[in-house]
């Protein structure tokens, strides 16, 4: 499974409310419902005070996909339509950027809350130091068997997933950190709650990672494919 994301900002803020609007009711359950994709989400970047890095851009569209293929034949359709949404919206959004990434692990339900969805996202997103590429692995492996398993079973969180950047053609802008852990629960600080009091990385990884950002979102909007209904 992949993920594609496509961030920006909107140049007017006036026009908030409009475009969240088109882009949730009409752009994204149009490319939801084609072959290839699972689930769409758009998220709103907030401020919070345990976060690290350049905040980046405002607005954030995640979908979920079979395949990169996948997205970039529904890209090039809709394209193909004459008087597509974007034709009114390119002018009034900057720093647009489109990025994929692979899944390469999923935790989905944890077992002491309701099969819901959170209402926050809380992304960390590092490099890995080249010199210490031979303990990446081991690093990959106390990523997905021990530190998500020690976050998620707080109160309070609802899913998570790692993913690893792919490279490719059709992305635009800066490809970003090569891994991503991405946490949904239910308030923005239970990301702060479940690490406070223990030390960043284990102790242990902080040499090893560079480029550490960690960014906190609120959902605005998910859409489902008719078949994962």
């Amino acid at each position: 499974m992949y993920w594609t994301v496509v961030k920006a900002n909107l140049r007017e803020r006036r026009l908030v409310g409009e475009f969240n609007d088109w882009y949730n009711t009409v752009h994204m359950p149009a490319f939801v419902r084609m072959d290839g994709f699972t689930r769409g989400w758009r998220i709103r970047r907030i401020e919070h005070p345990e976060q690290r890095g350049t905040p980046g851009q405002e607005f954030l569209a995640i979908y979920e996909v079979e395949s990169i293929e996948a997205f970039v034949a529904a890209l090039r359709k809709t394209e193909a339509e004459s008087g597509h949404g974007w034709e009114r919206w390119e002018r009034h959004l900057t720093d647009w950027q489109r990025s994929y990434h692979r899944v390469i692990a999923a935790w989905h339900d944890a077992p002491h809350v309701a099969d819901a969805t959170g209402r926050y996202w809380a992304a960390v997103k590092v490099d890995f130091v080249p010199h210490a590429d031979r303990r990446e692995p081991a690093f990959n492996a106390w990523y997905n068997d021990v530190h998500v398993p020690e976050v998620t079973s707080n109160p309070g969180f609802r899913r998570a997933w790692r993913l690893e950047s792919v490279p490719h053609d059709s992305q635009l802008g800066v490809v970003s950190q090569k891994y991503w852990a991405v946490y949904e629960s239910d308030r923005i600080d239970d990301l702060p709650a479940a690490r406070r009091g223990m030390v960043p990385w284990d102790g242990d990884w902080e040499p090893c990672i560079r480029n550490w950002e960690q960014m906190y979102h609120e959902v605005l909007y998910q859409h489902l494919h008719d078949n994962a209904r």
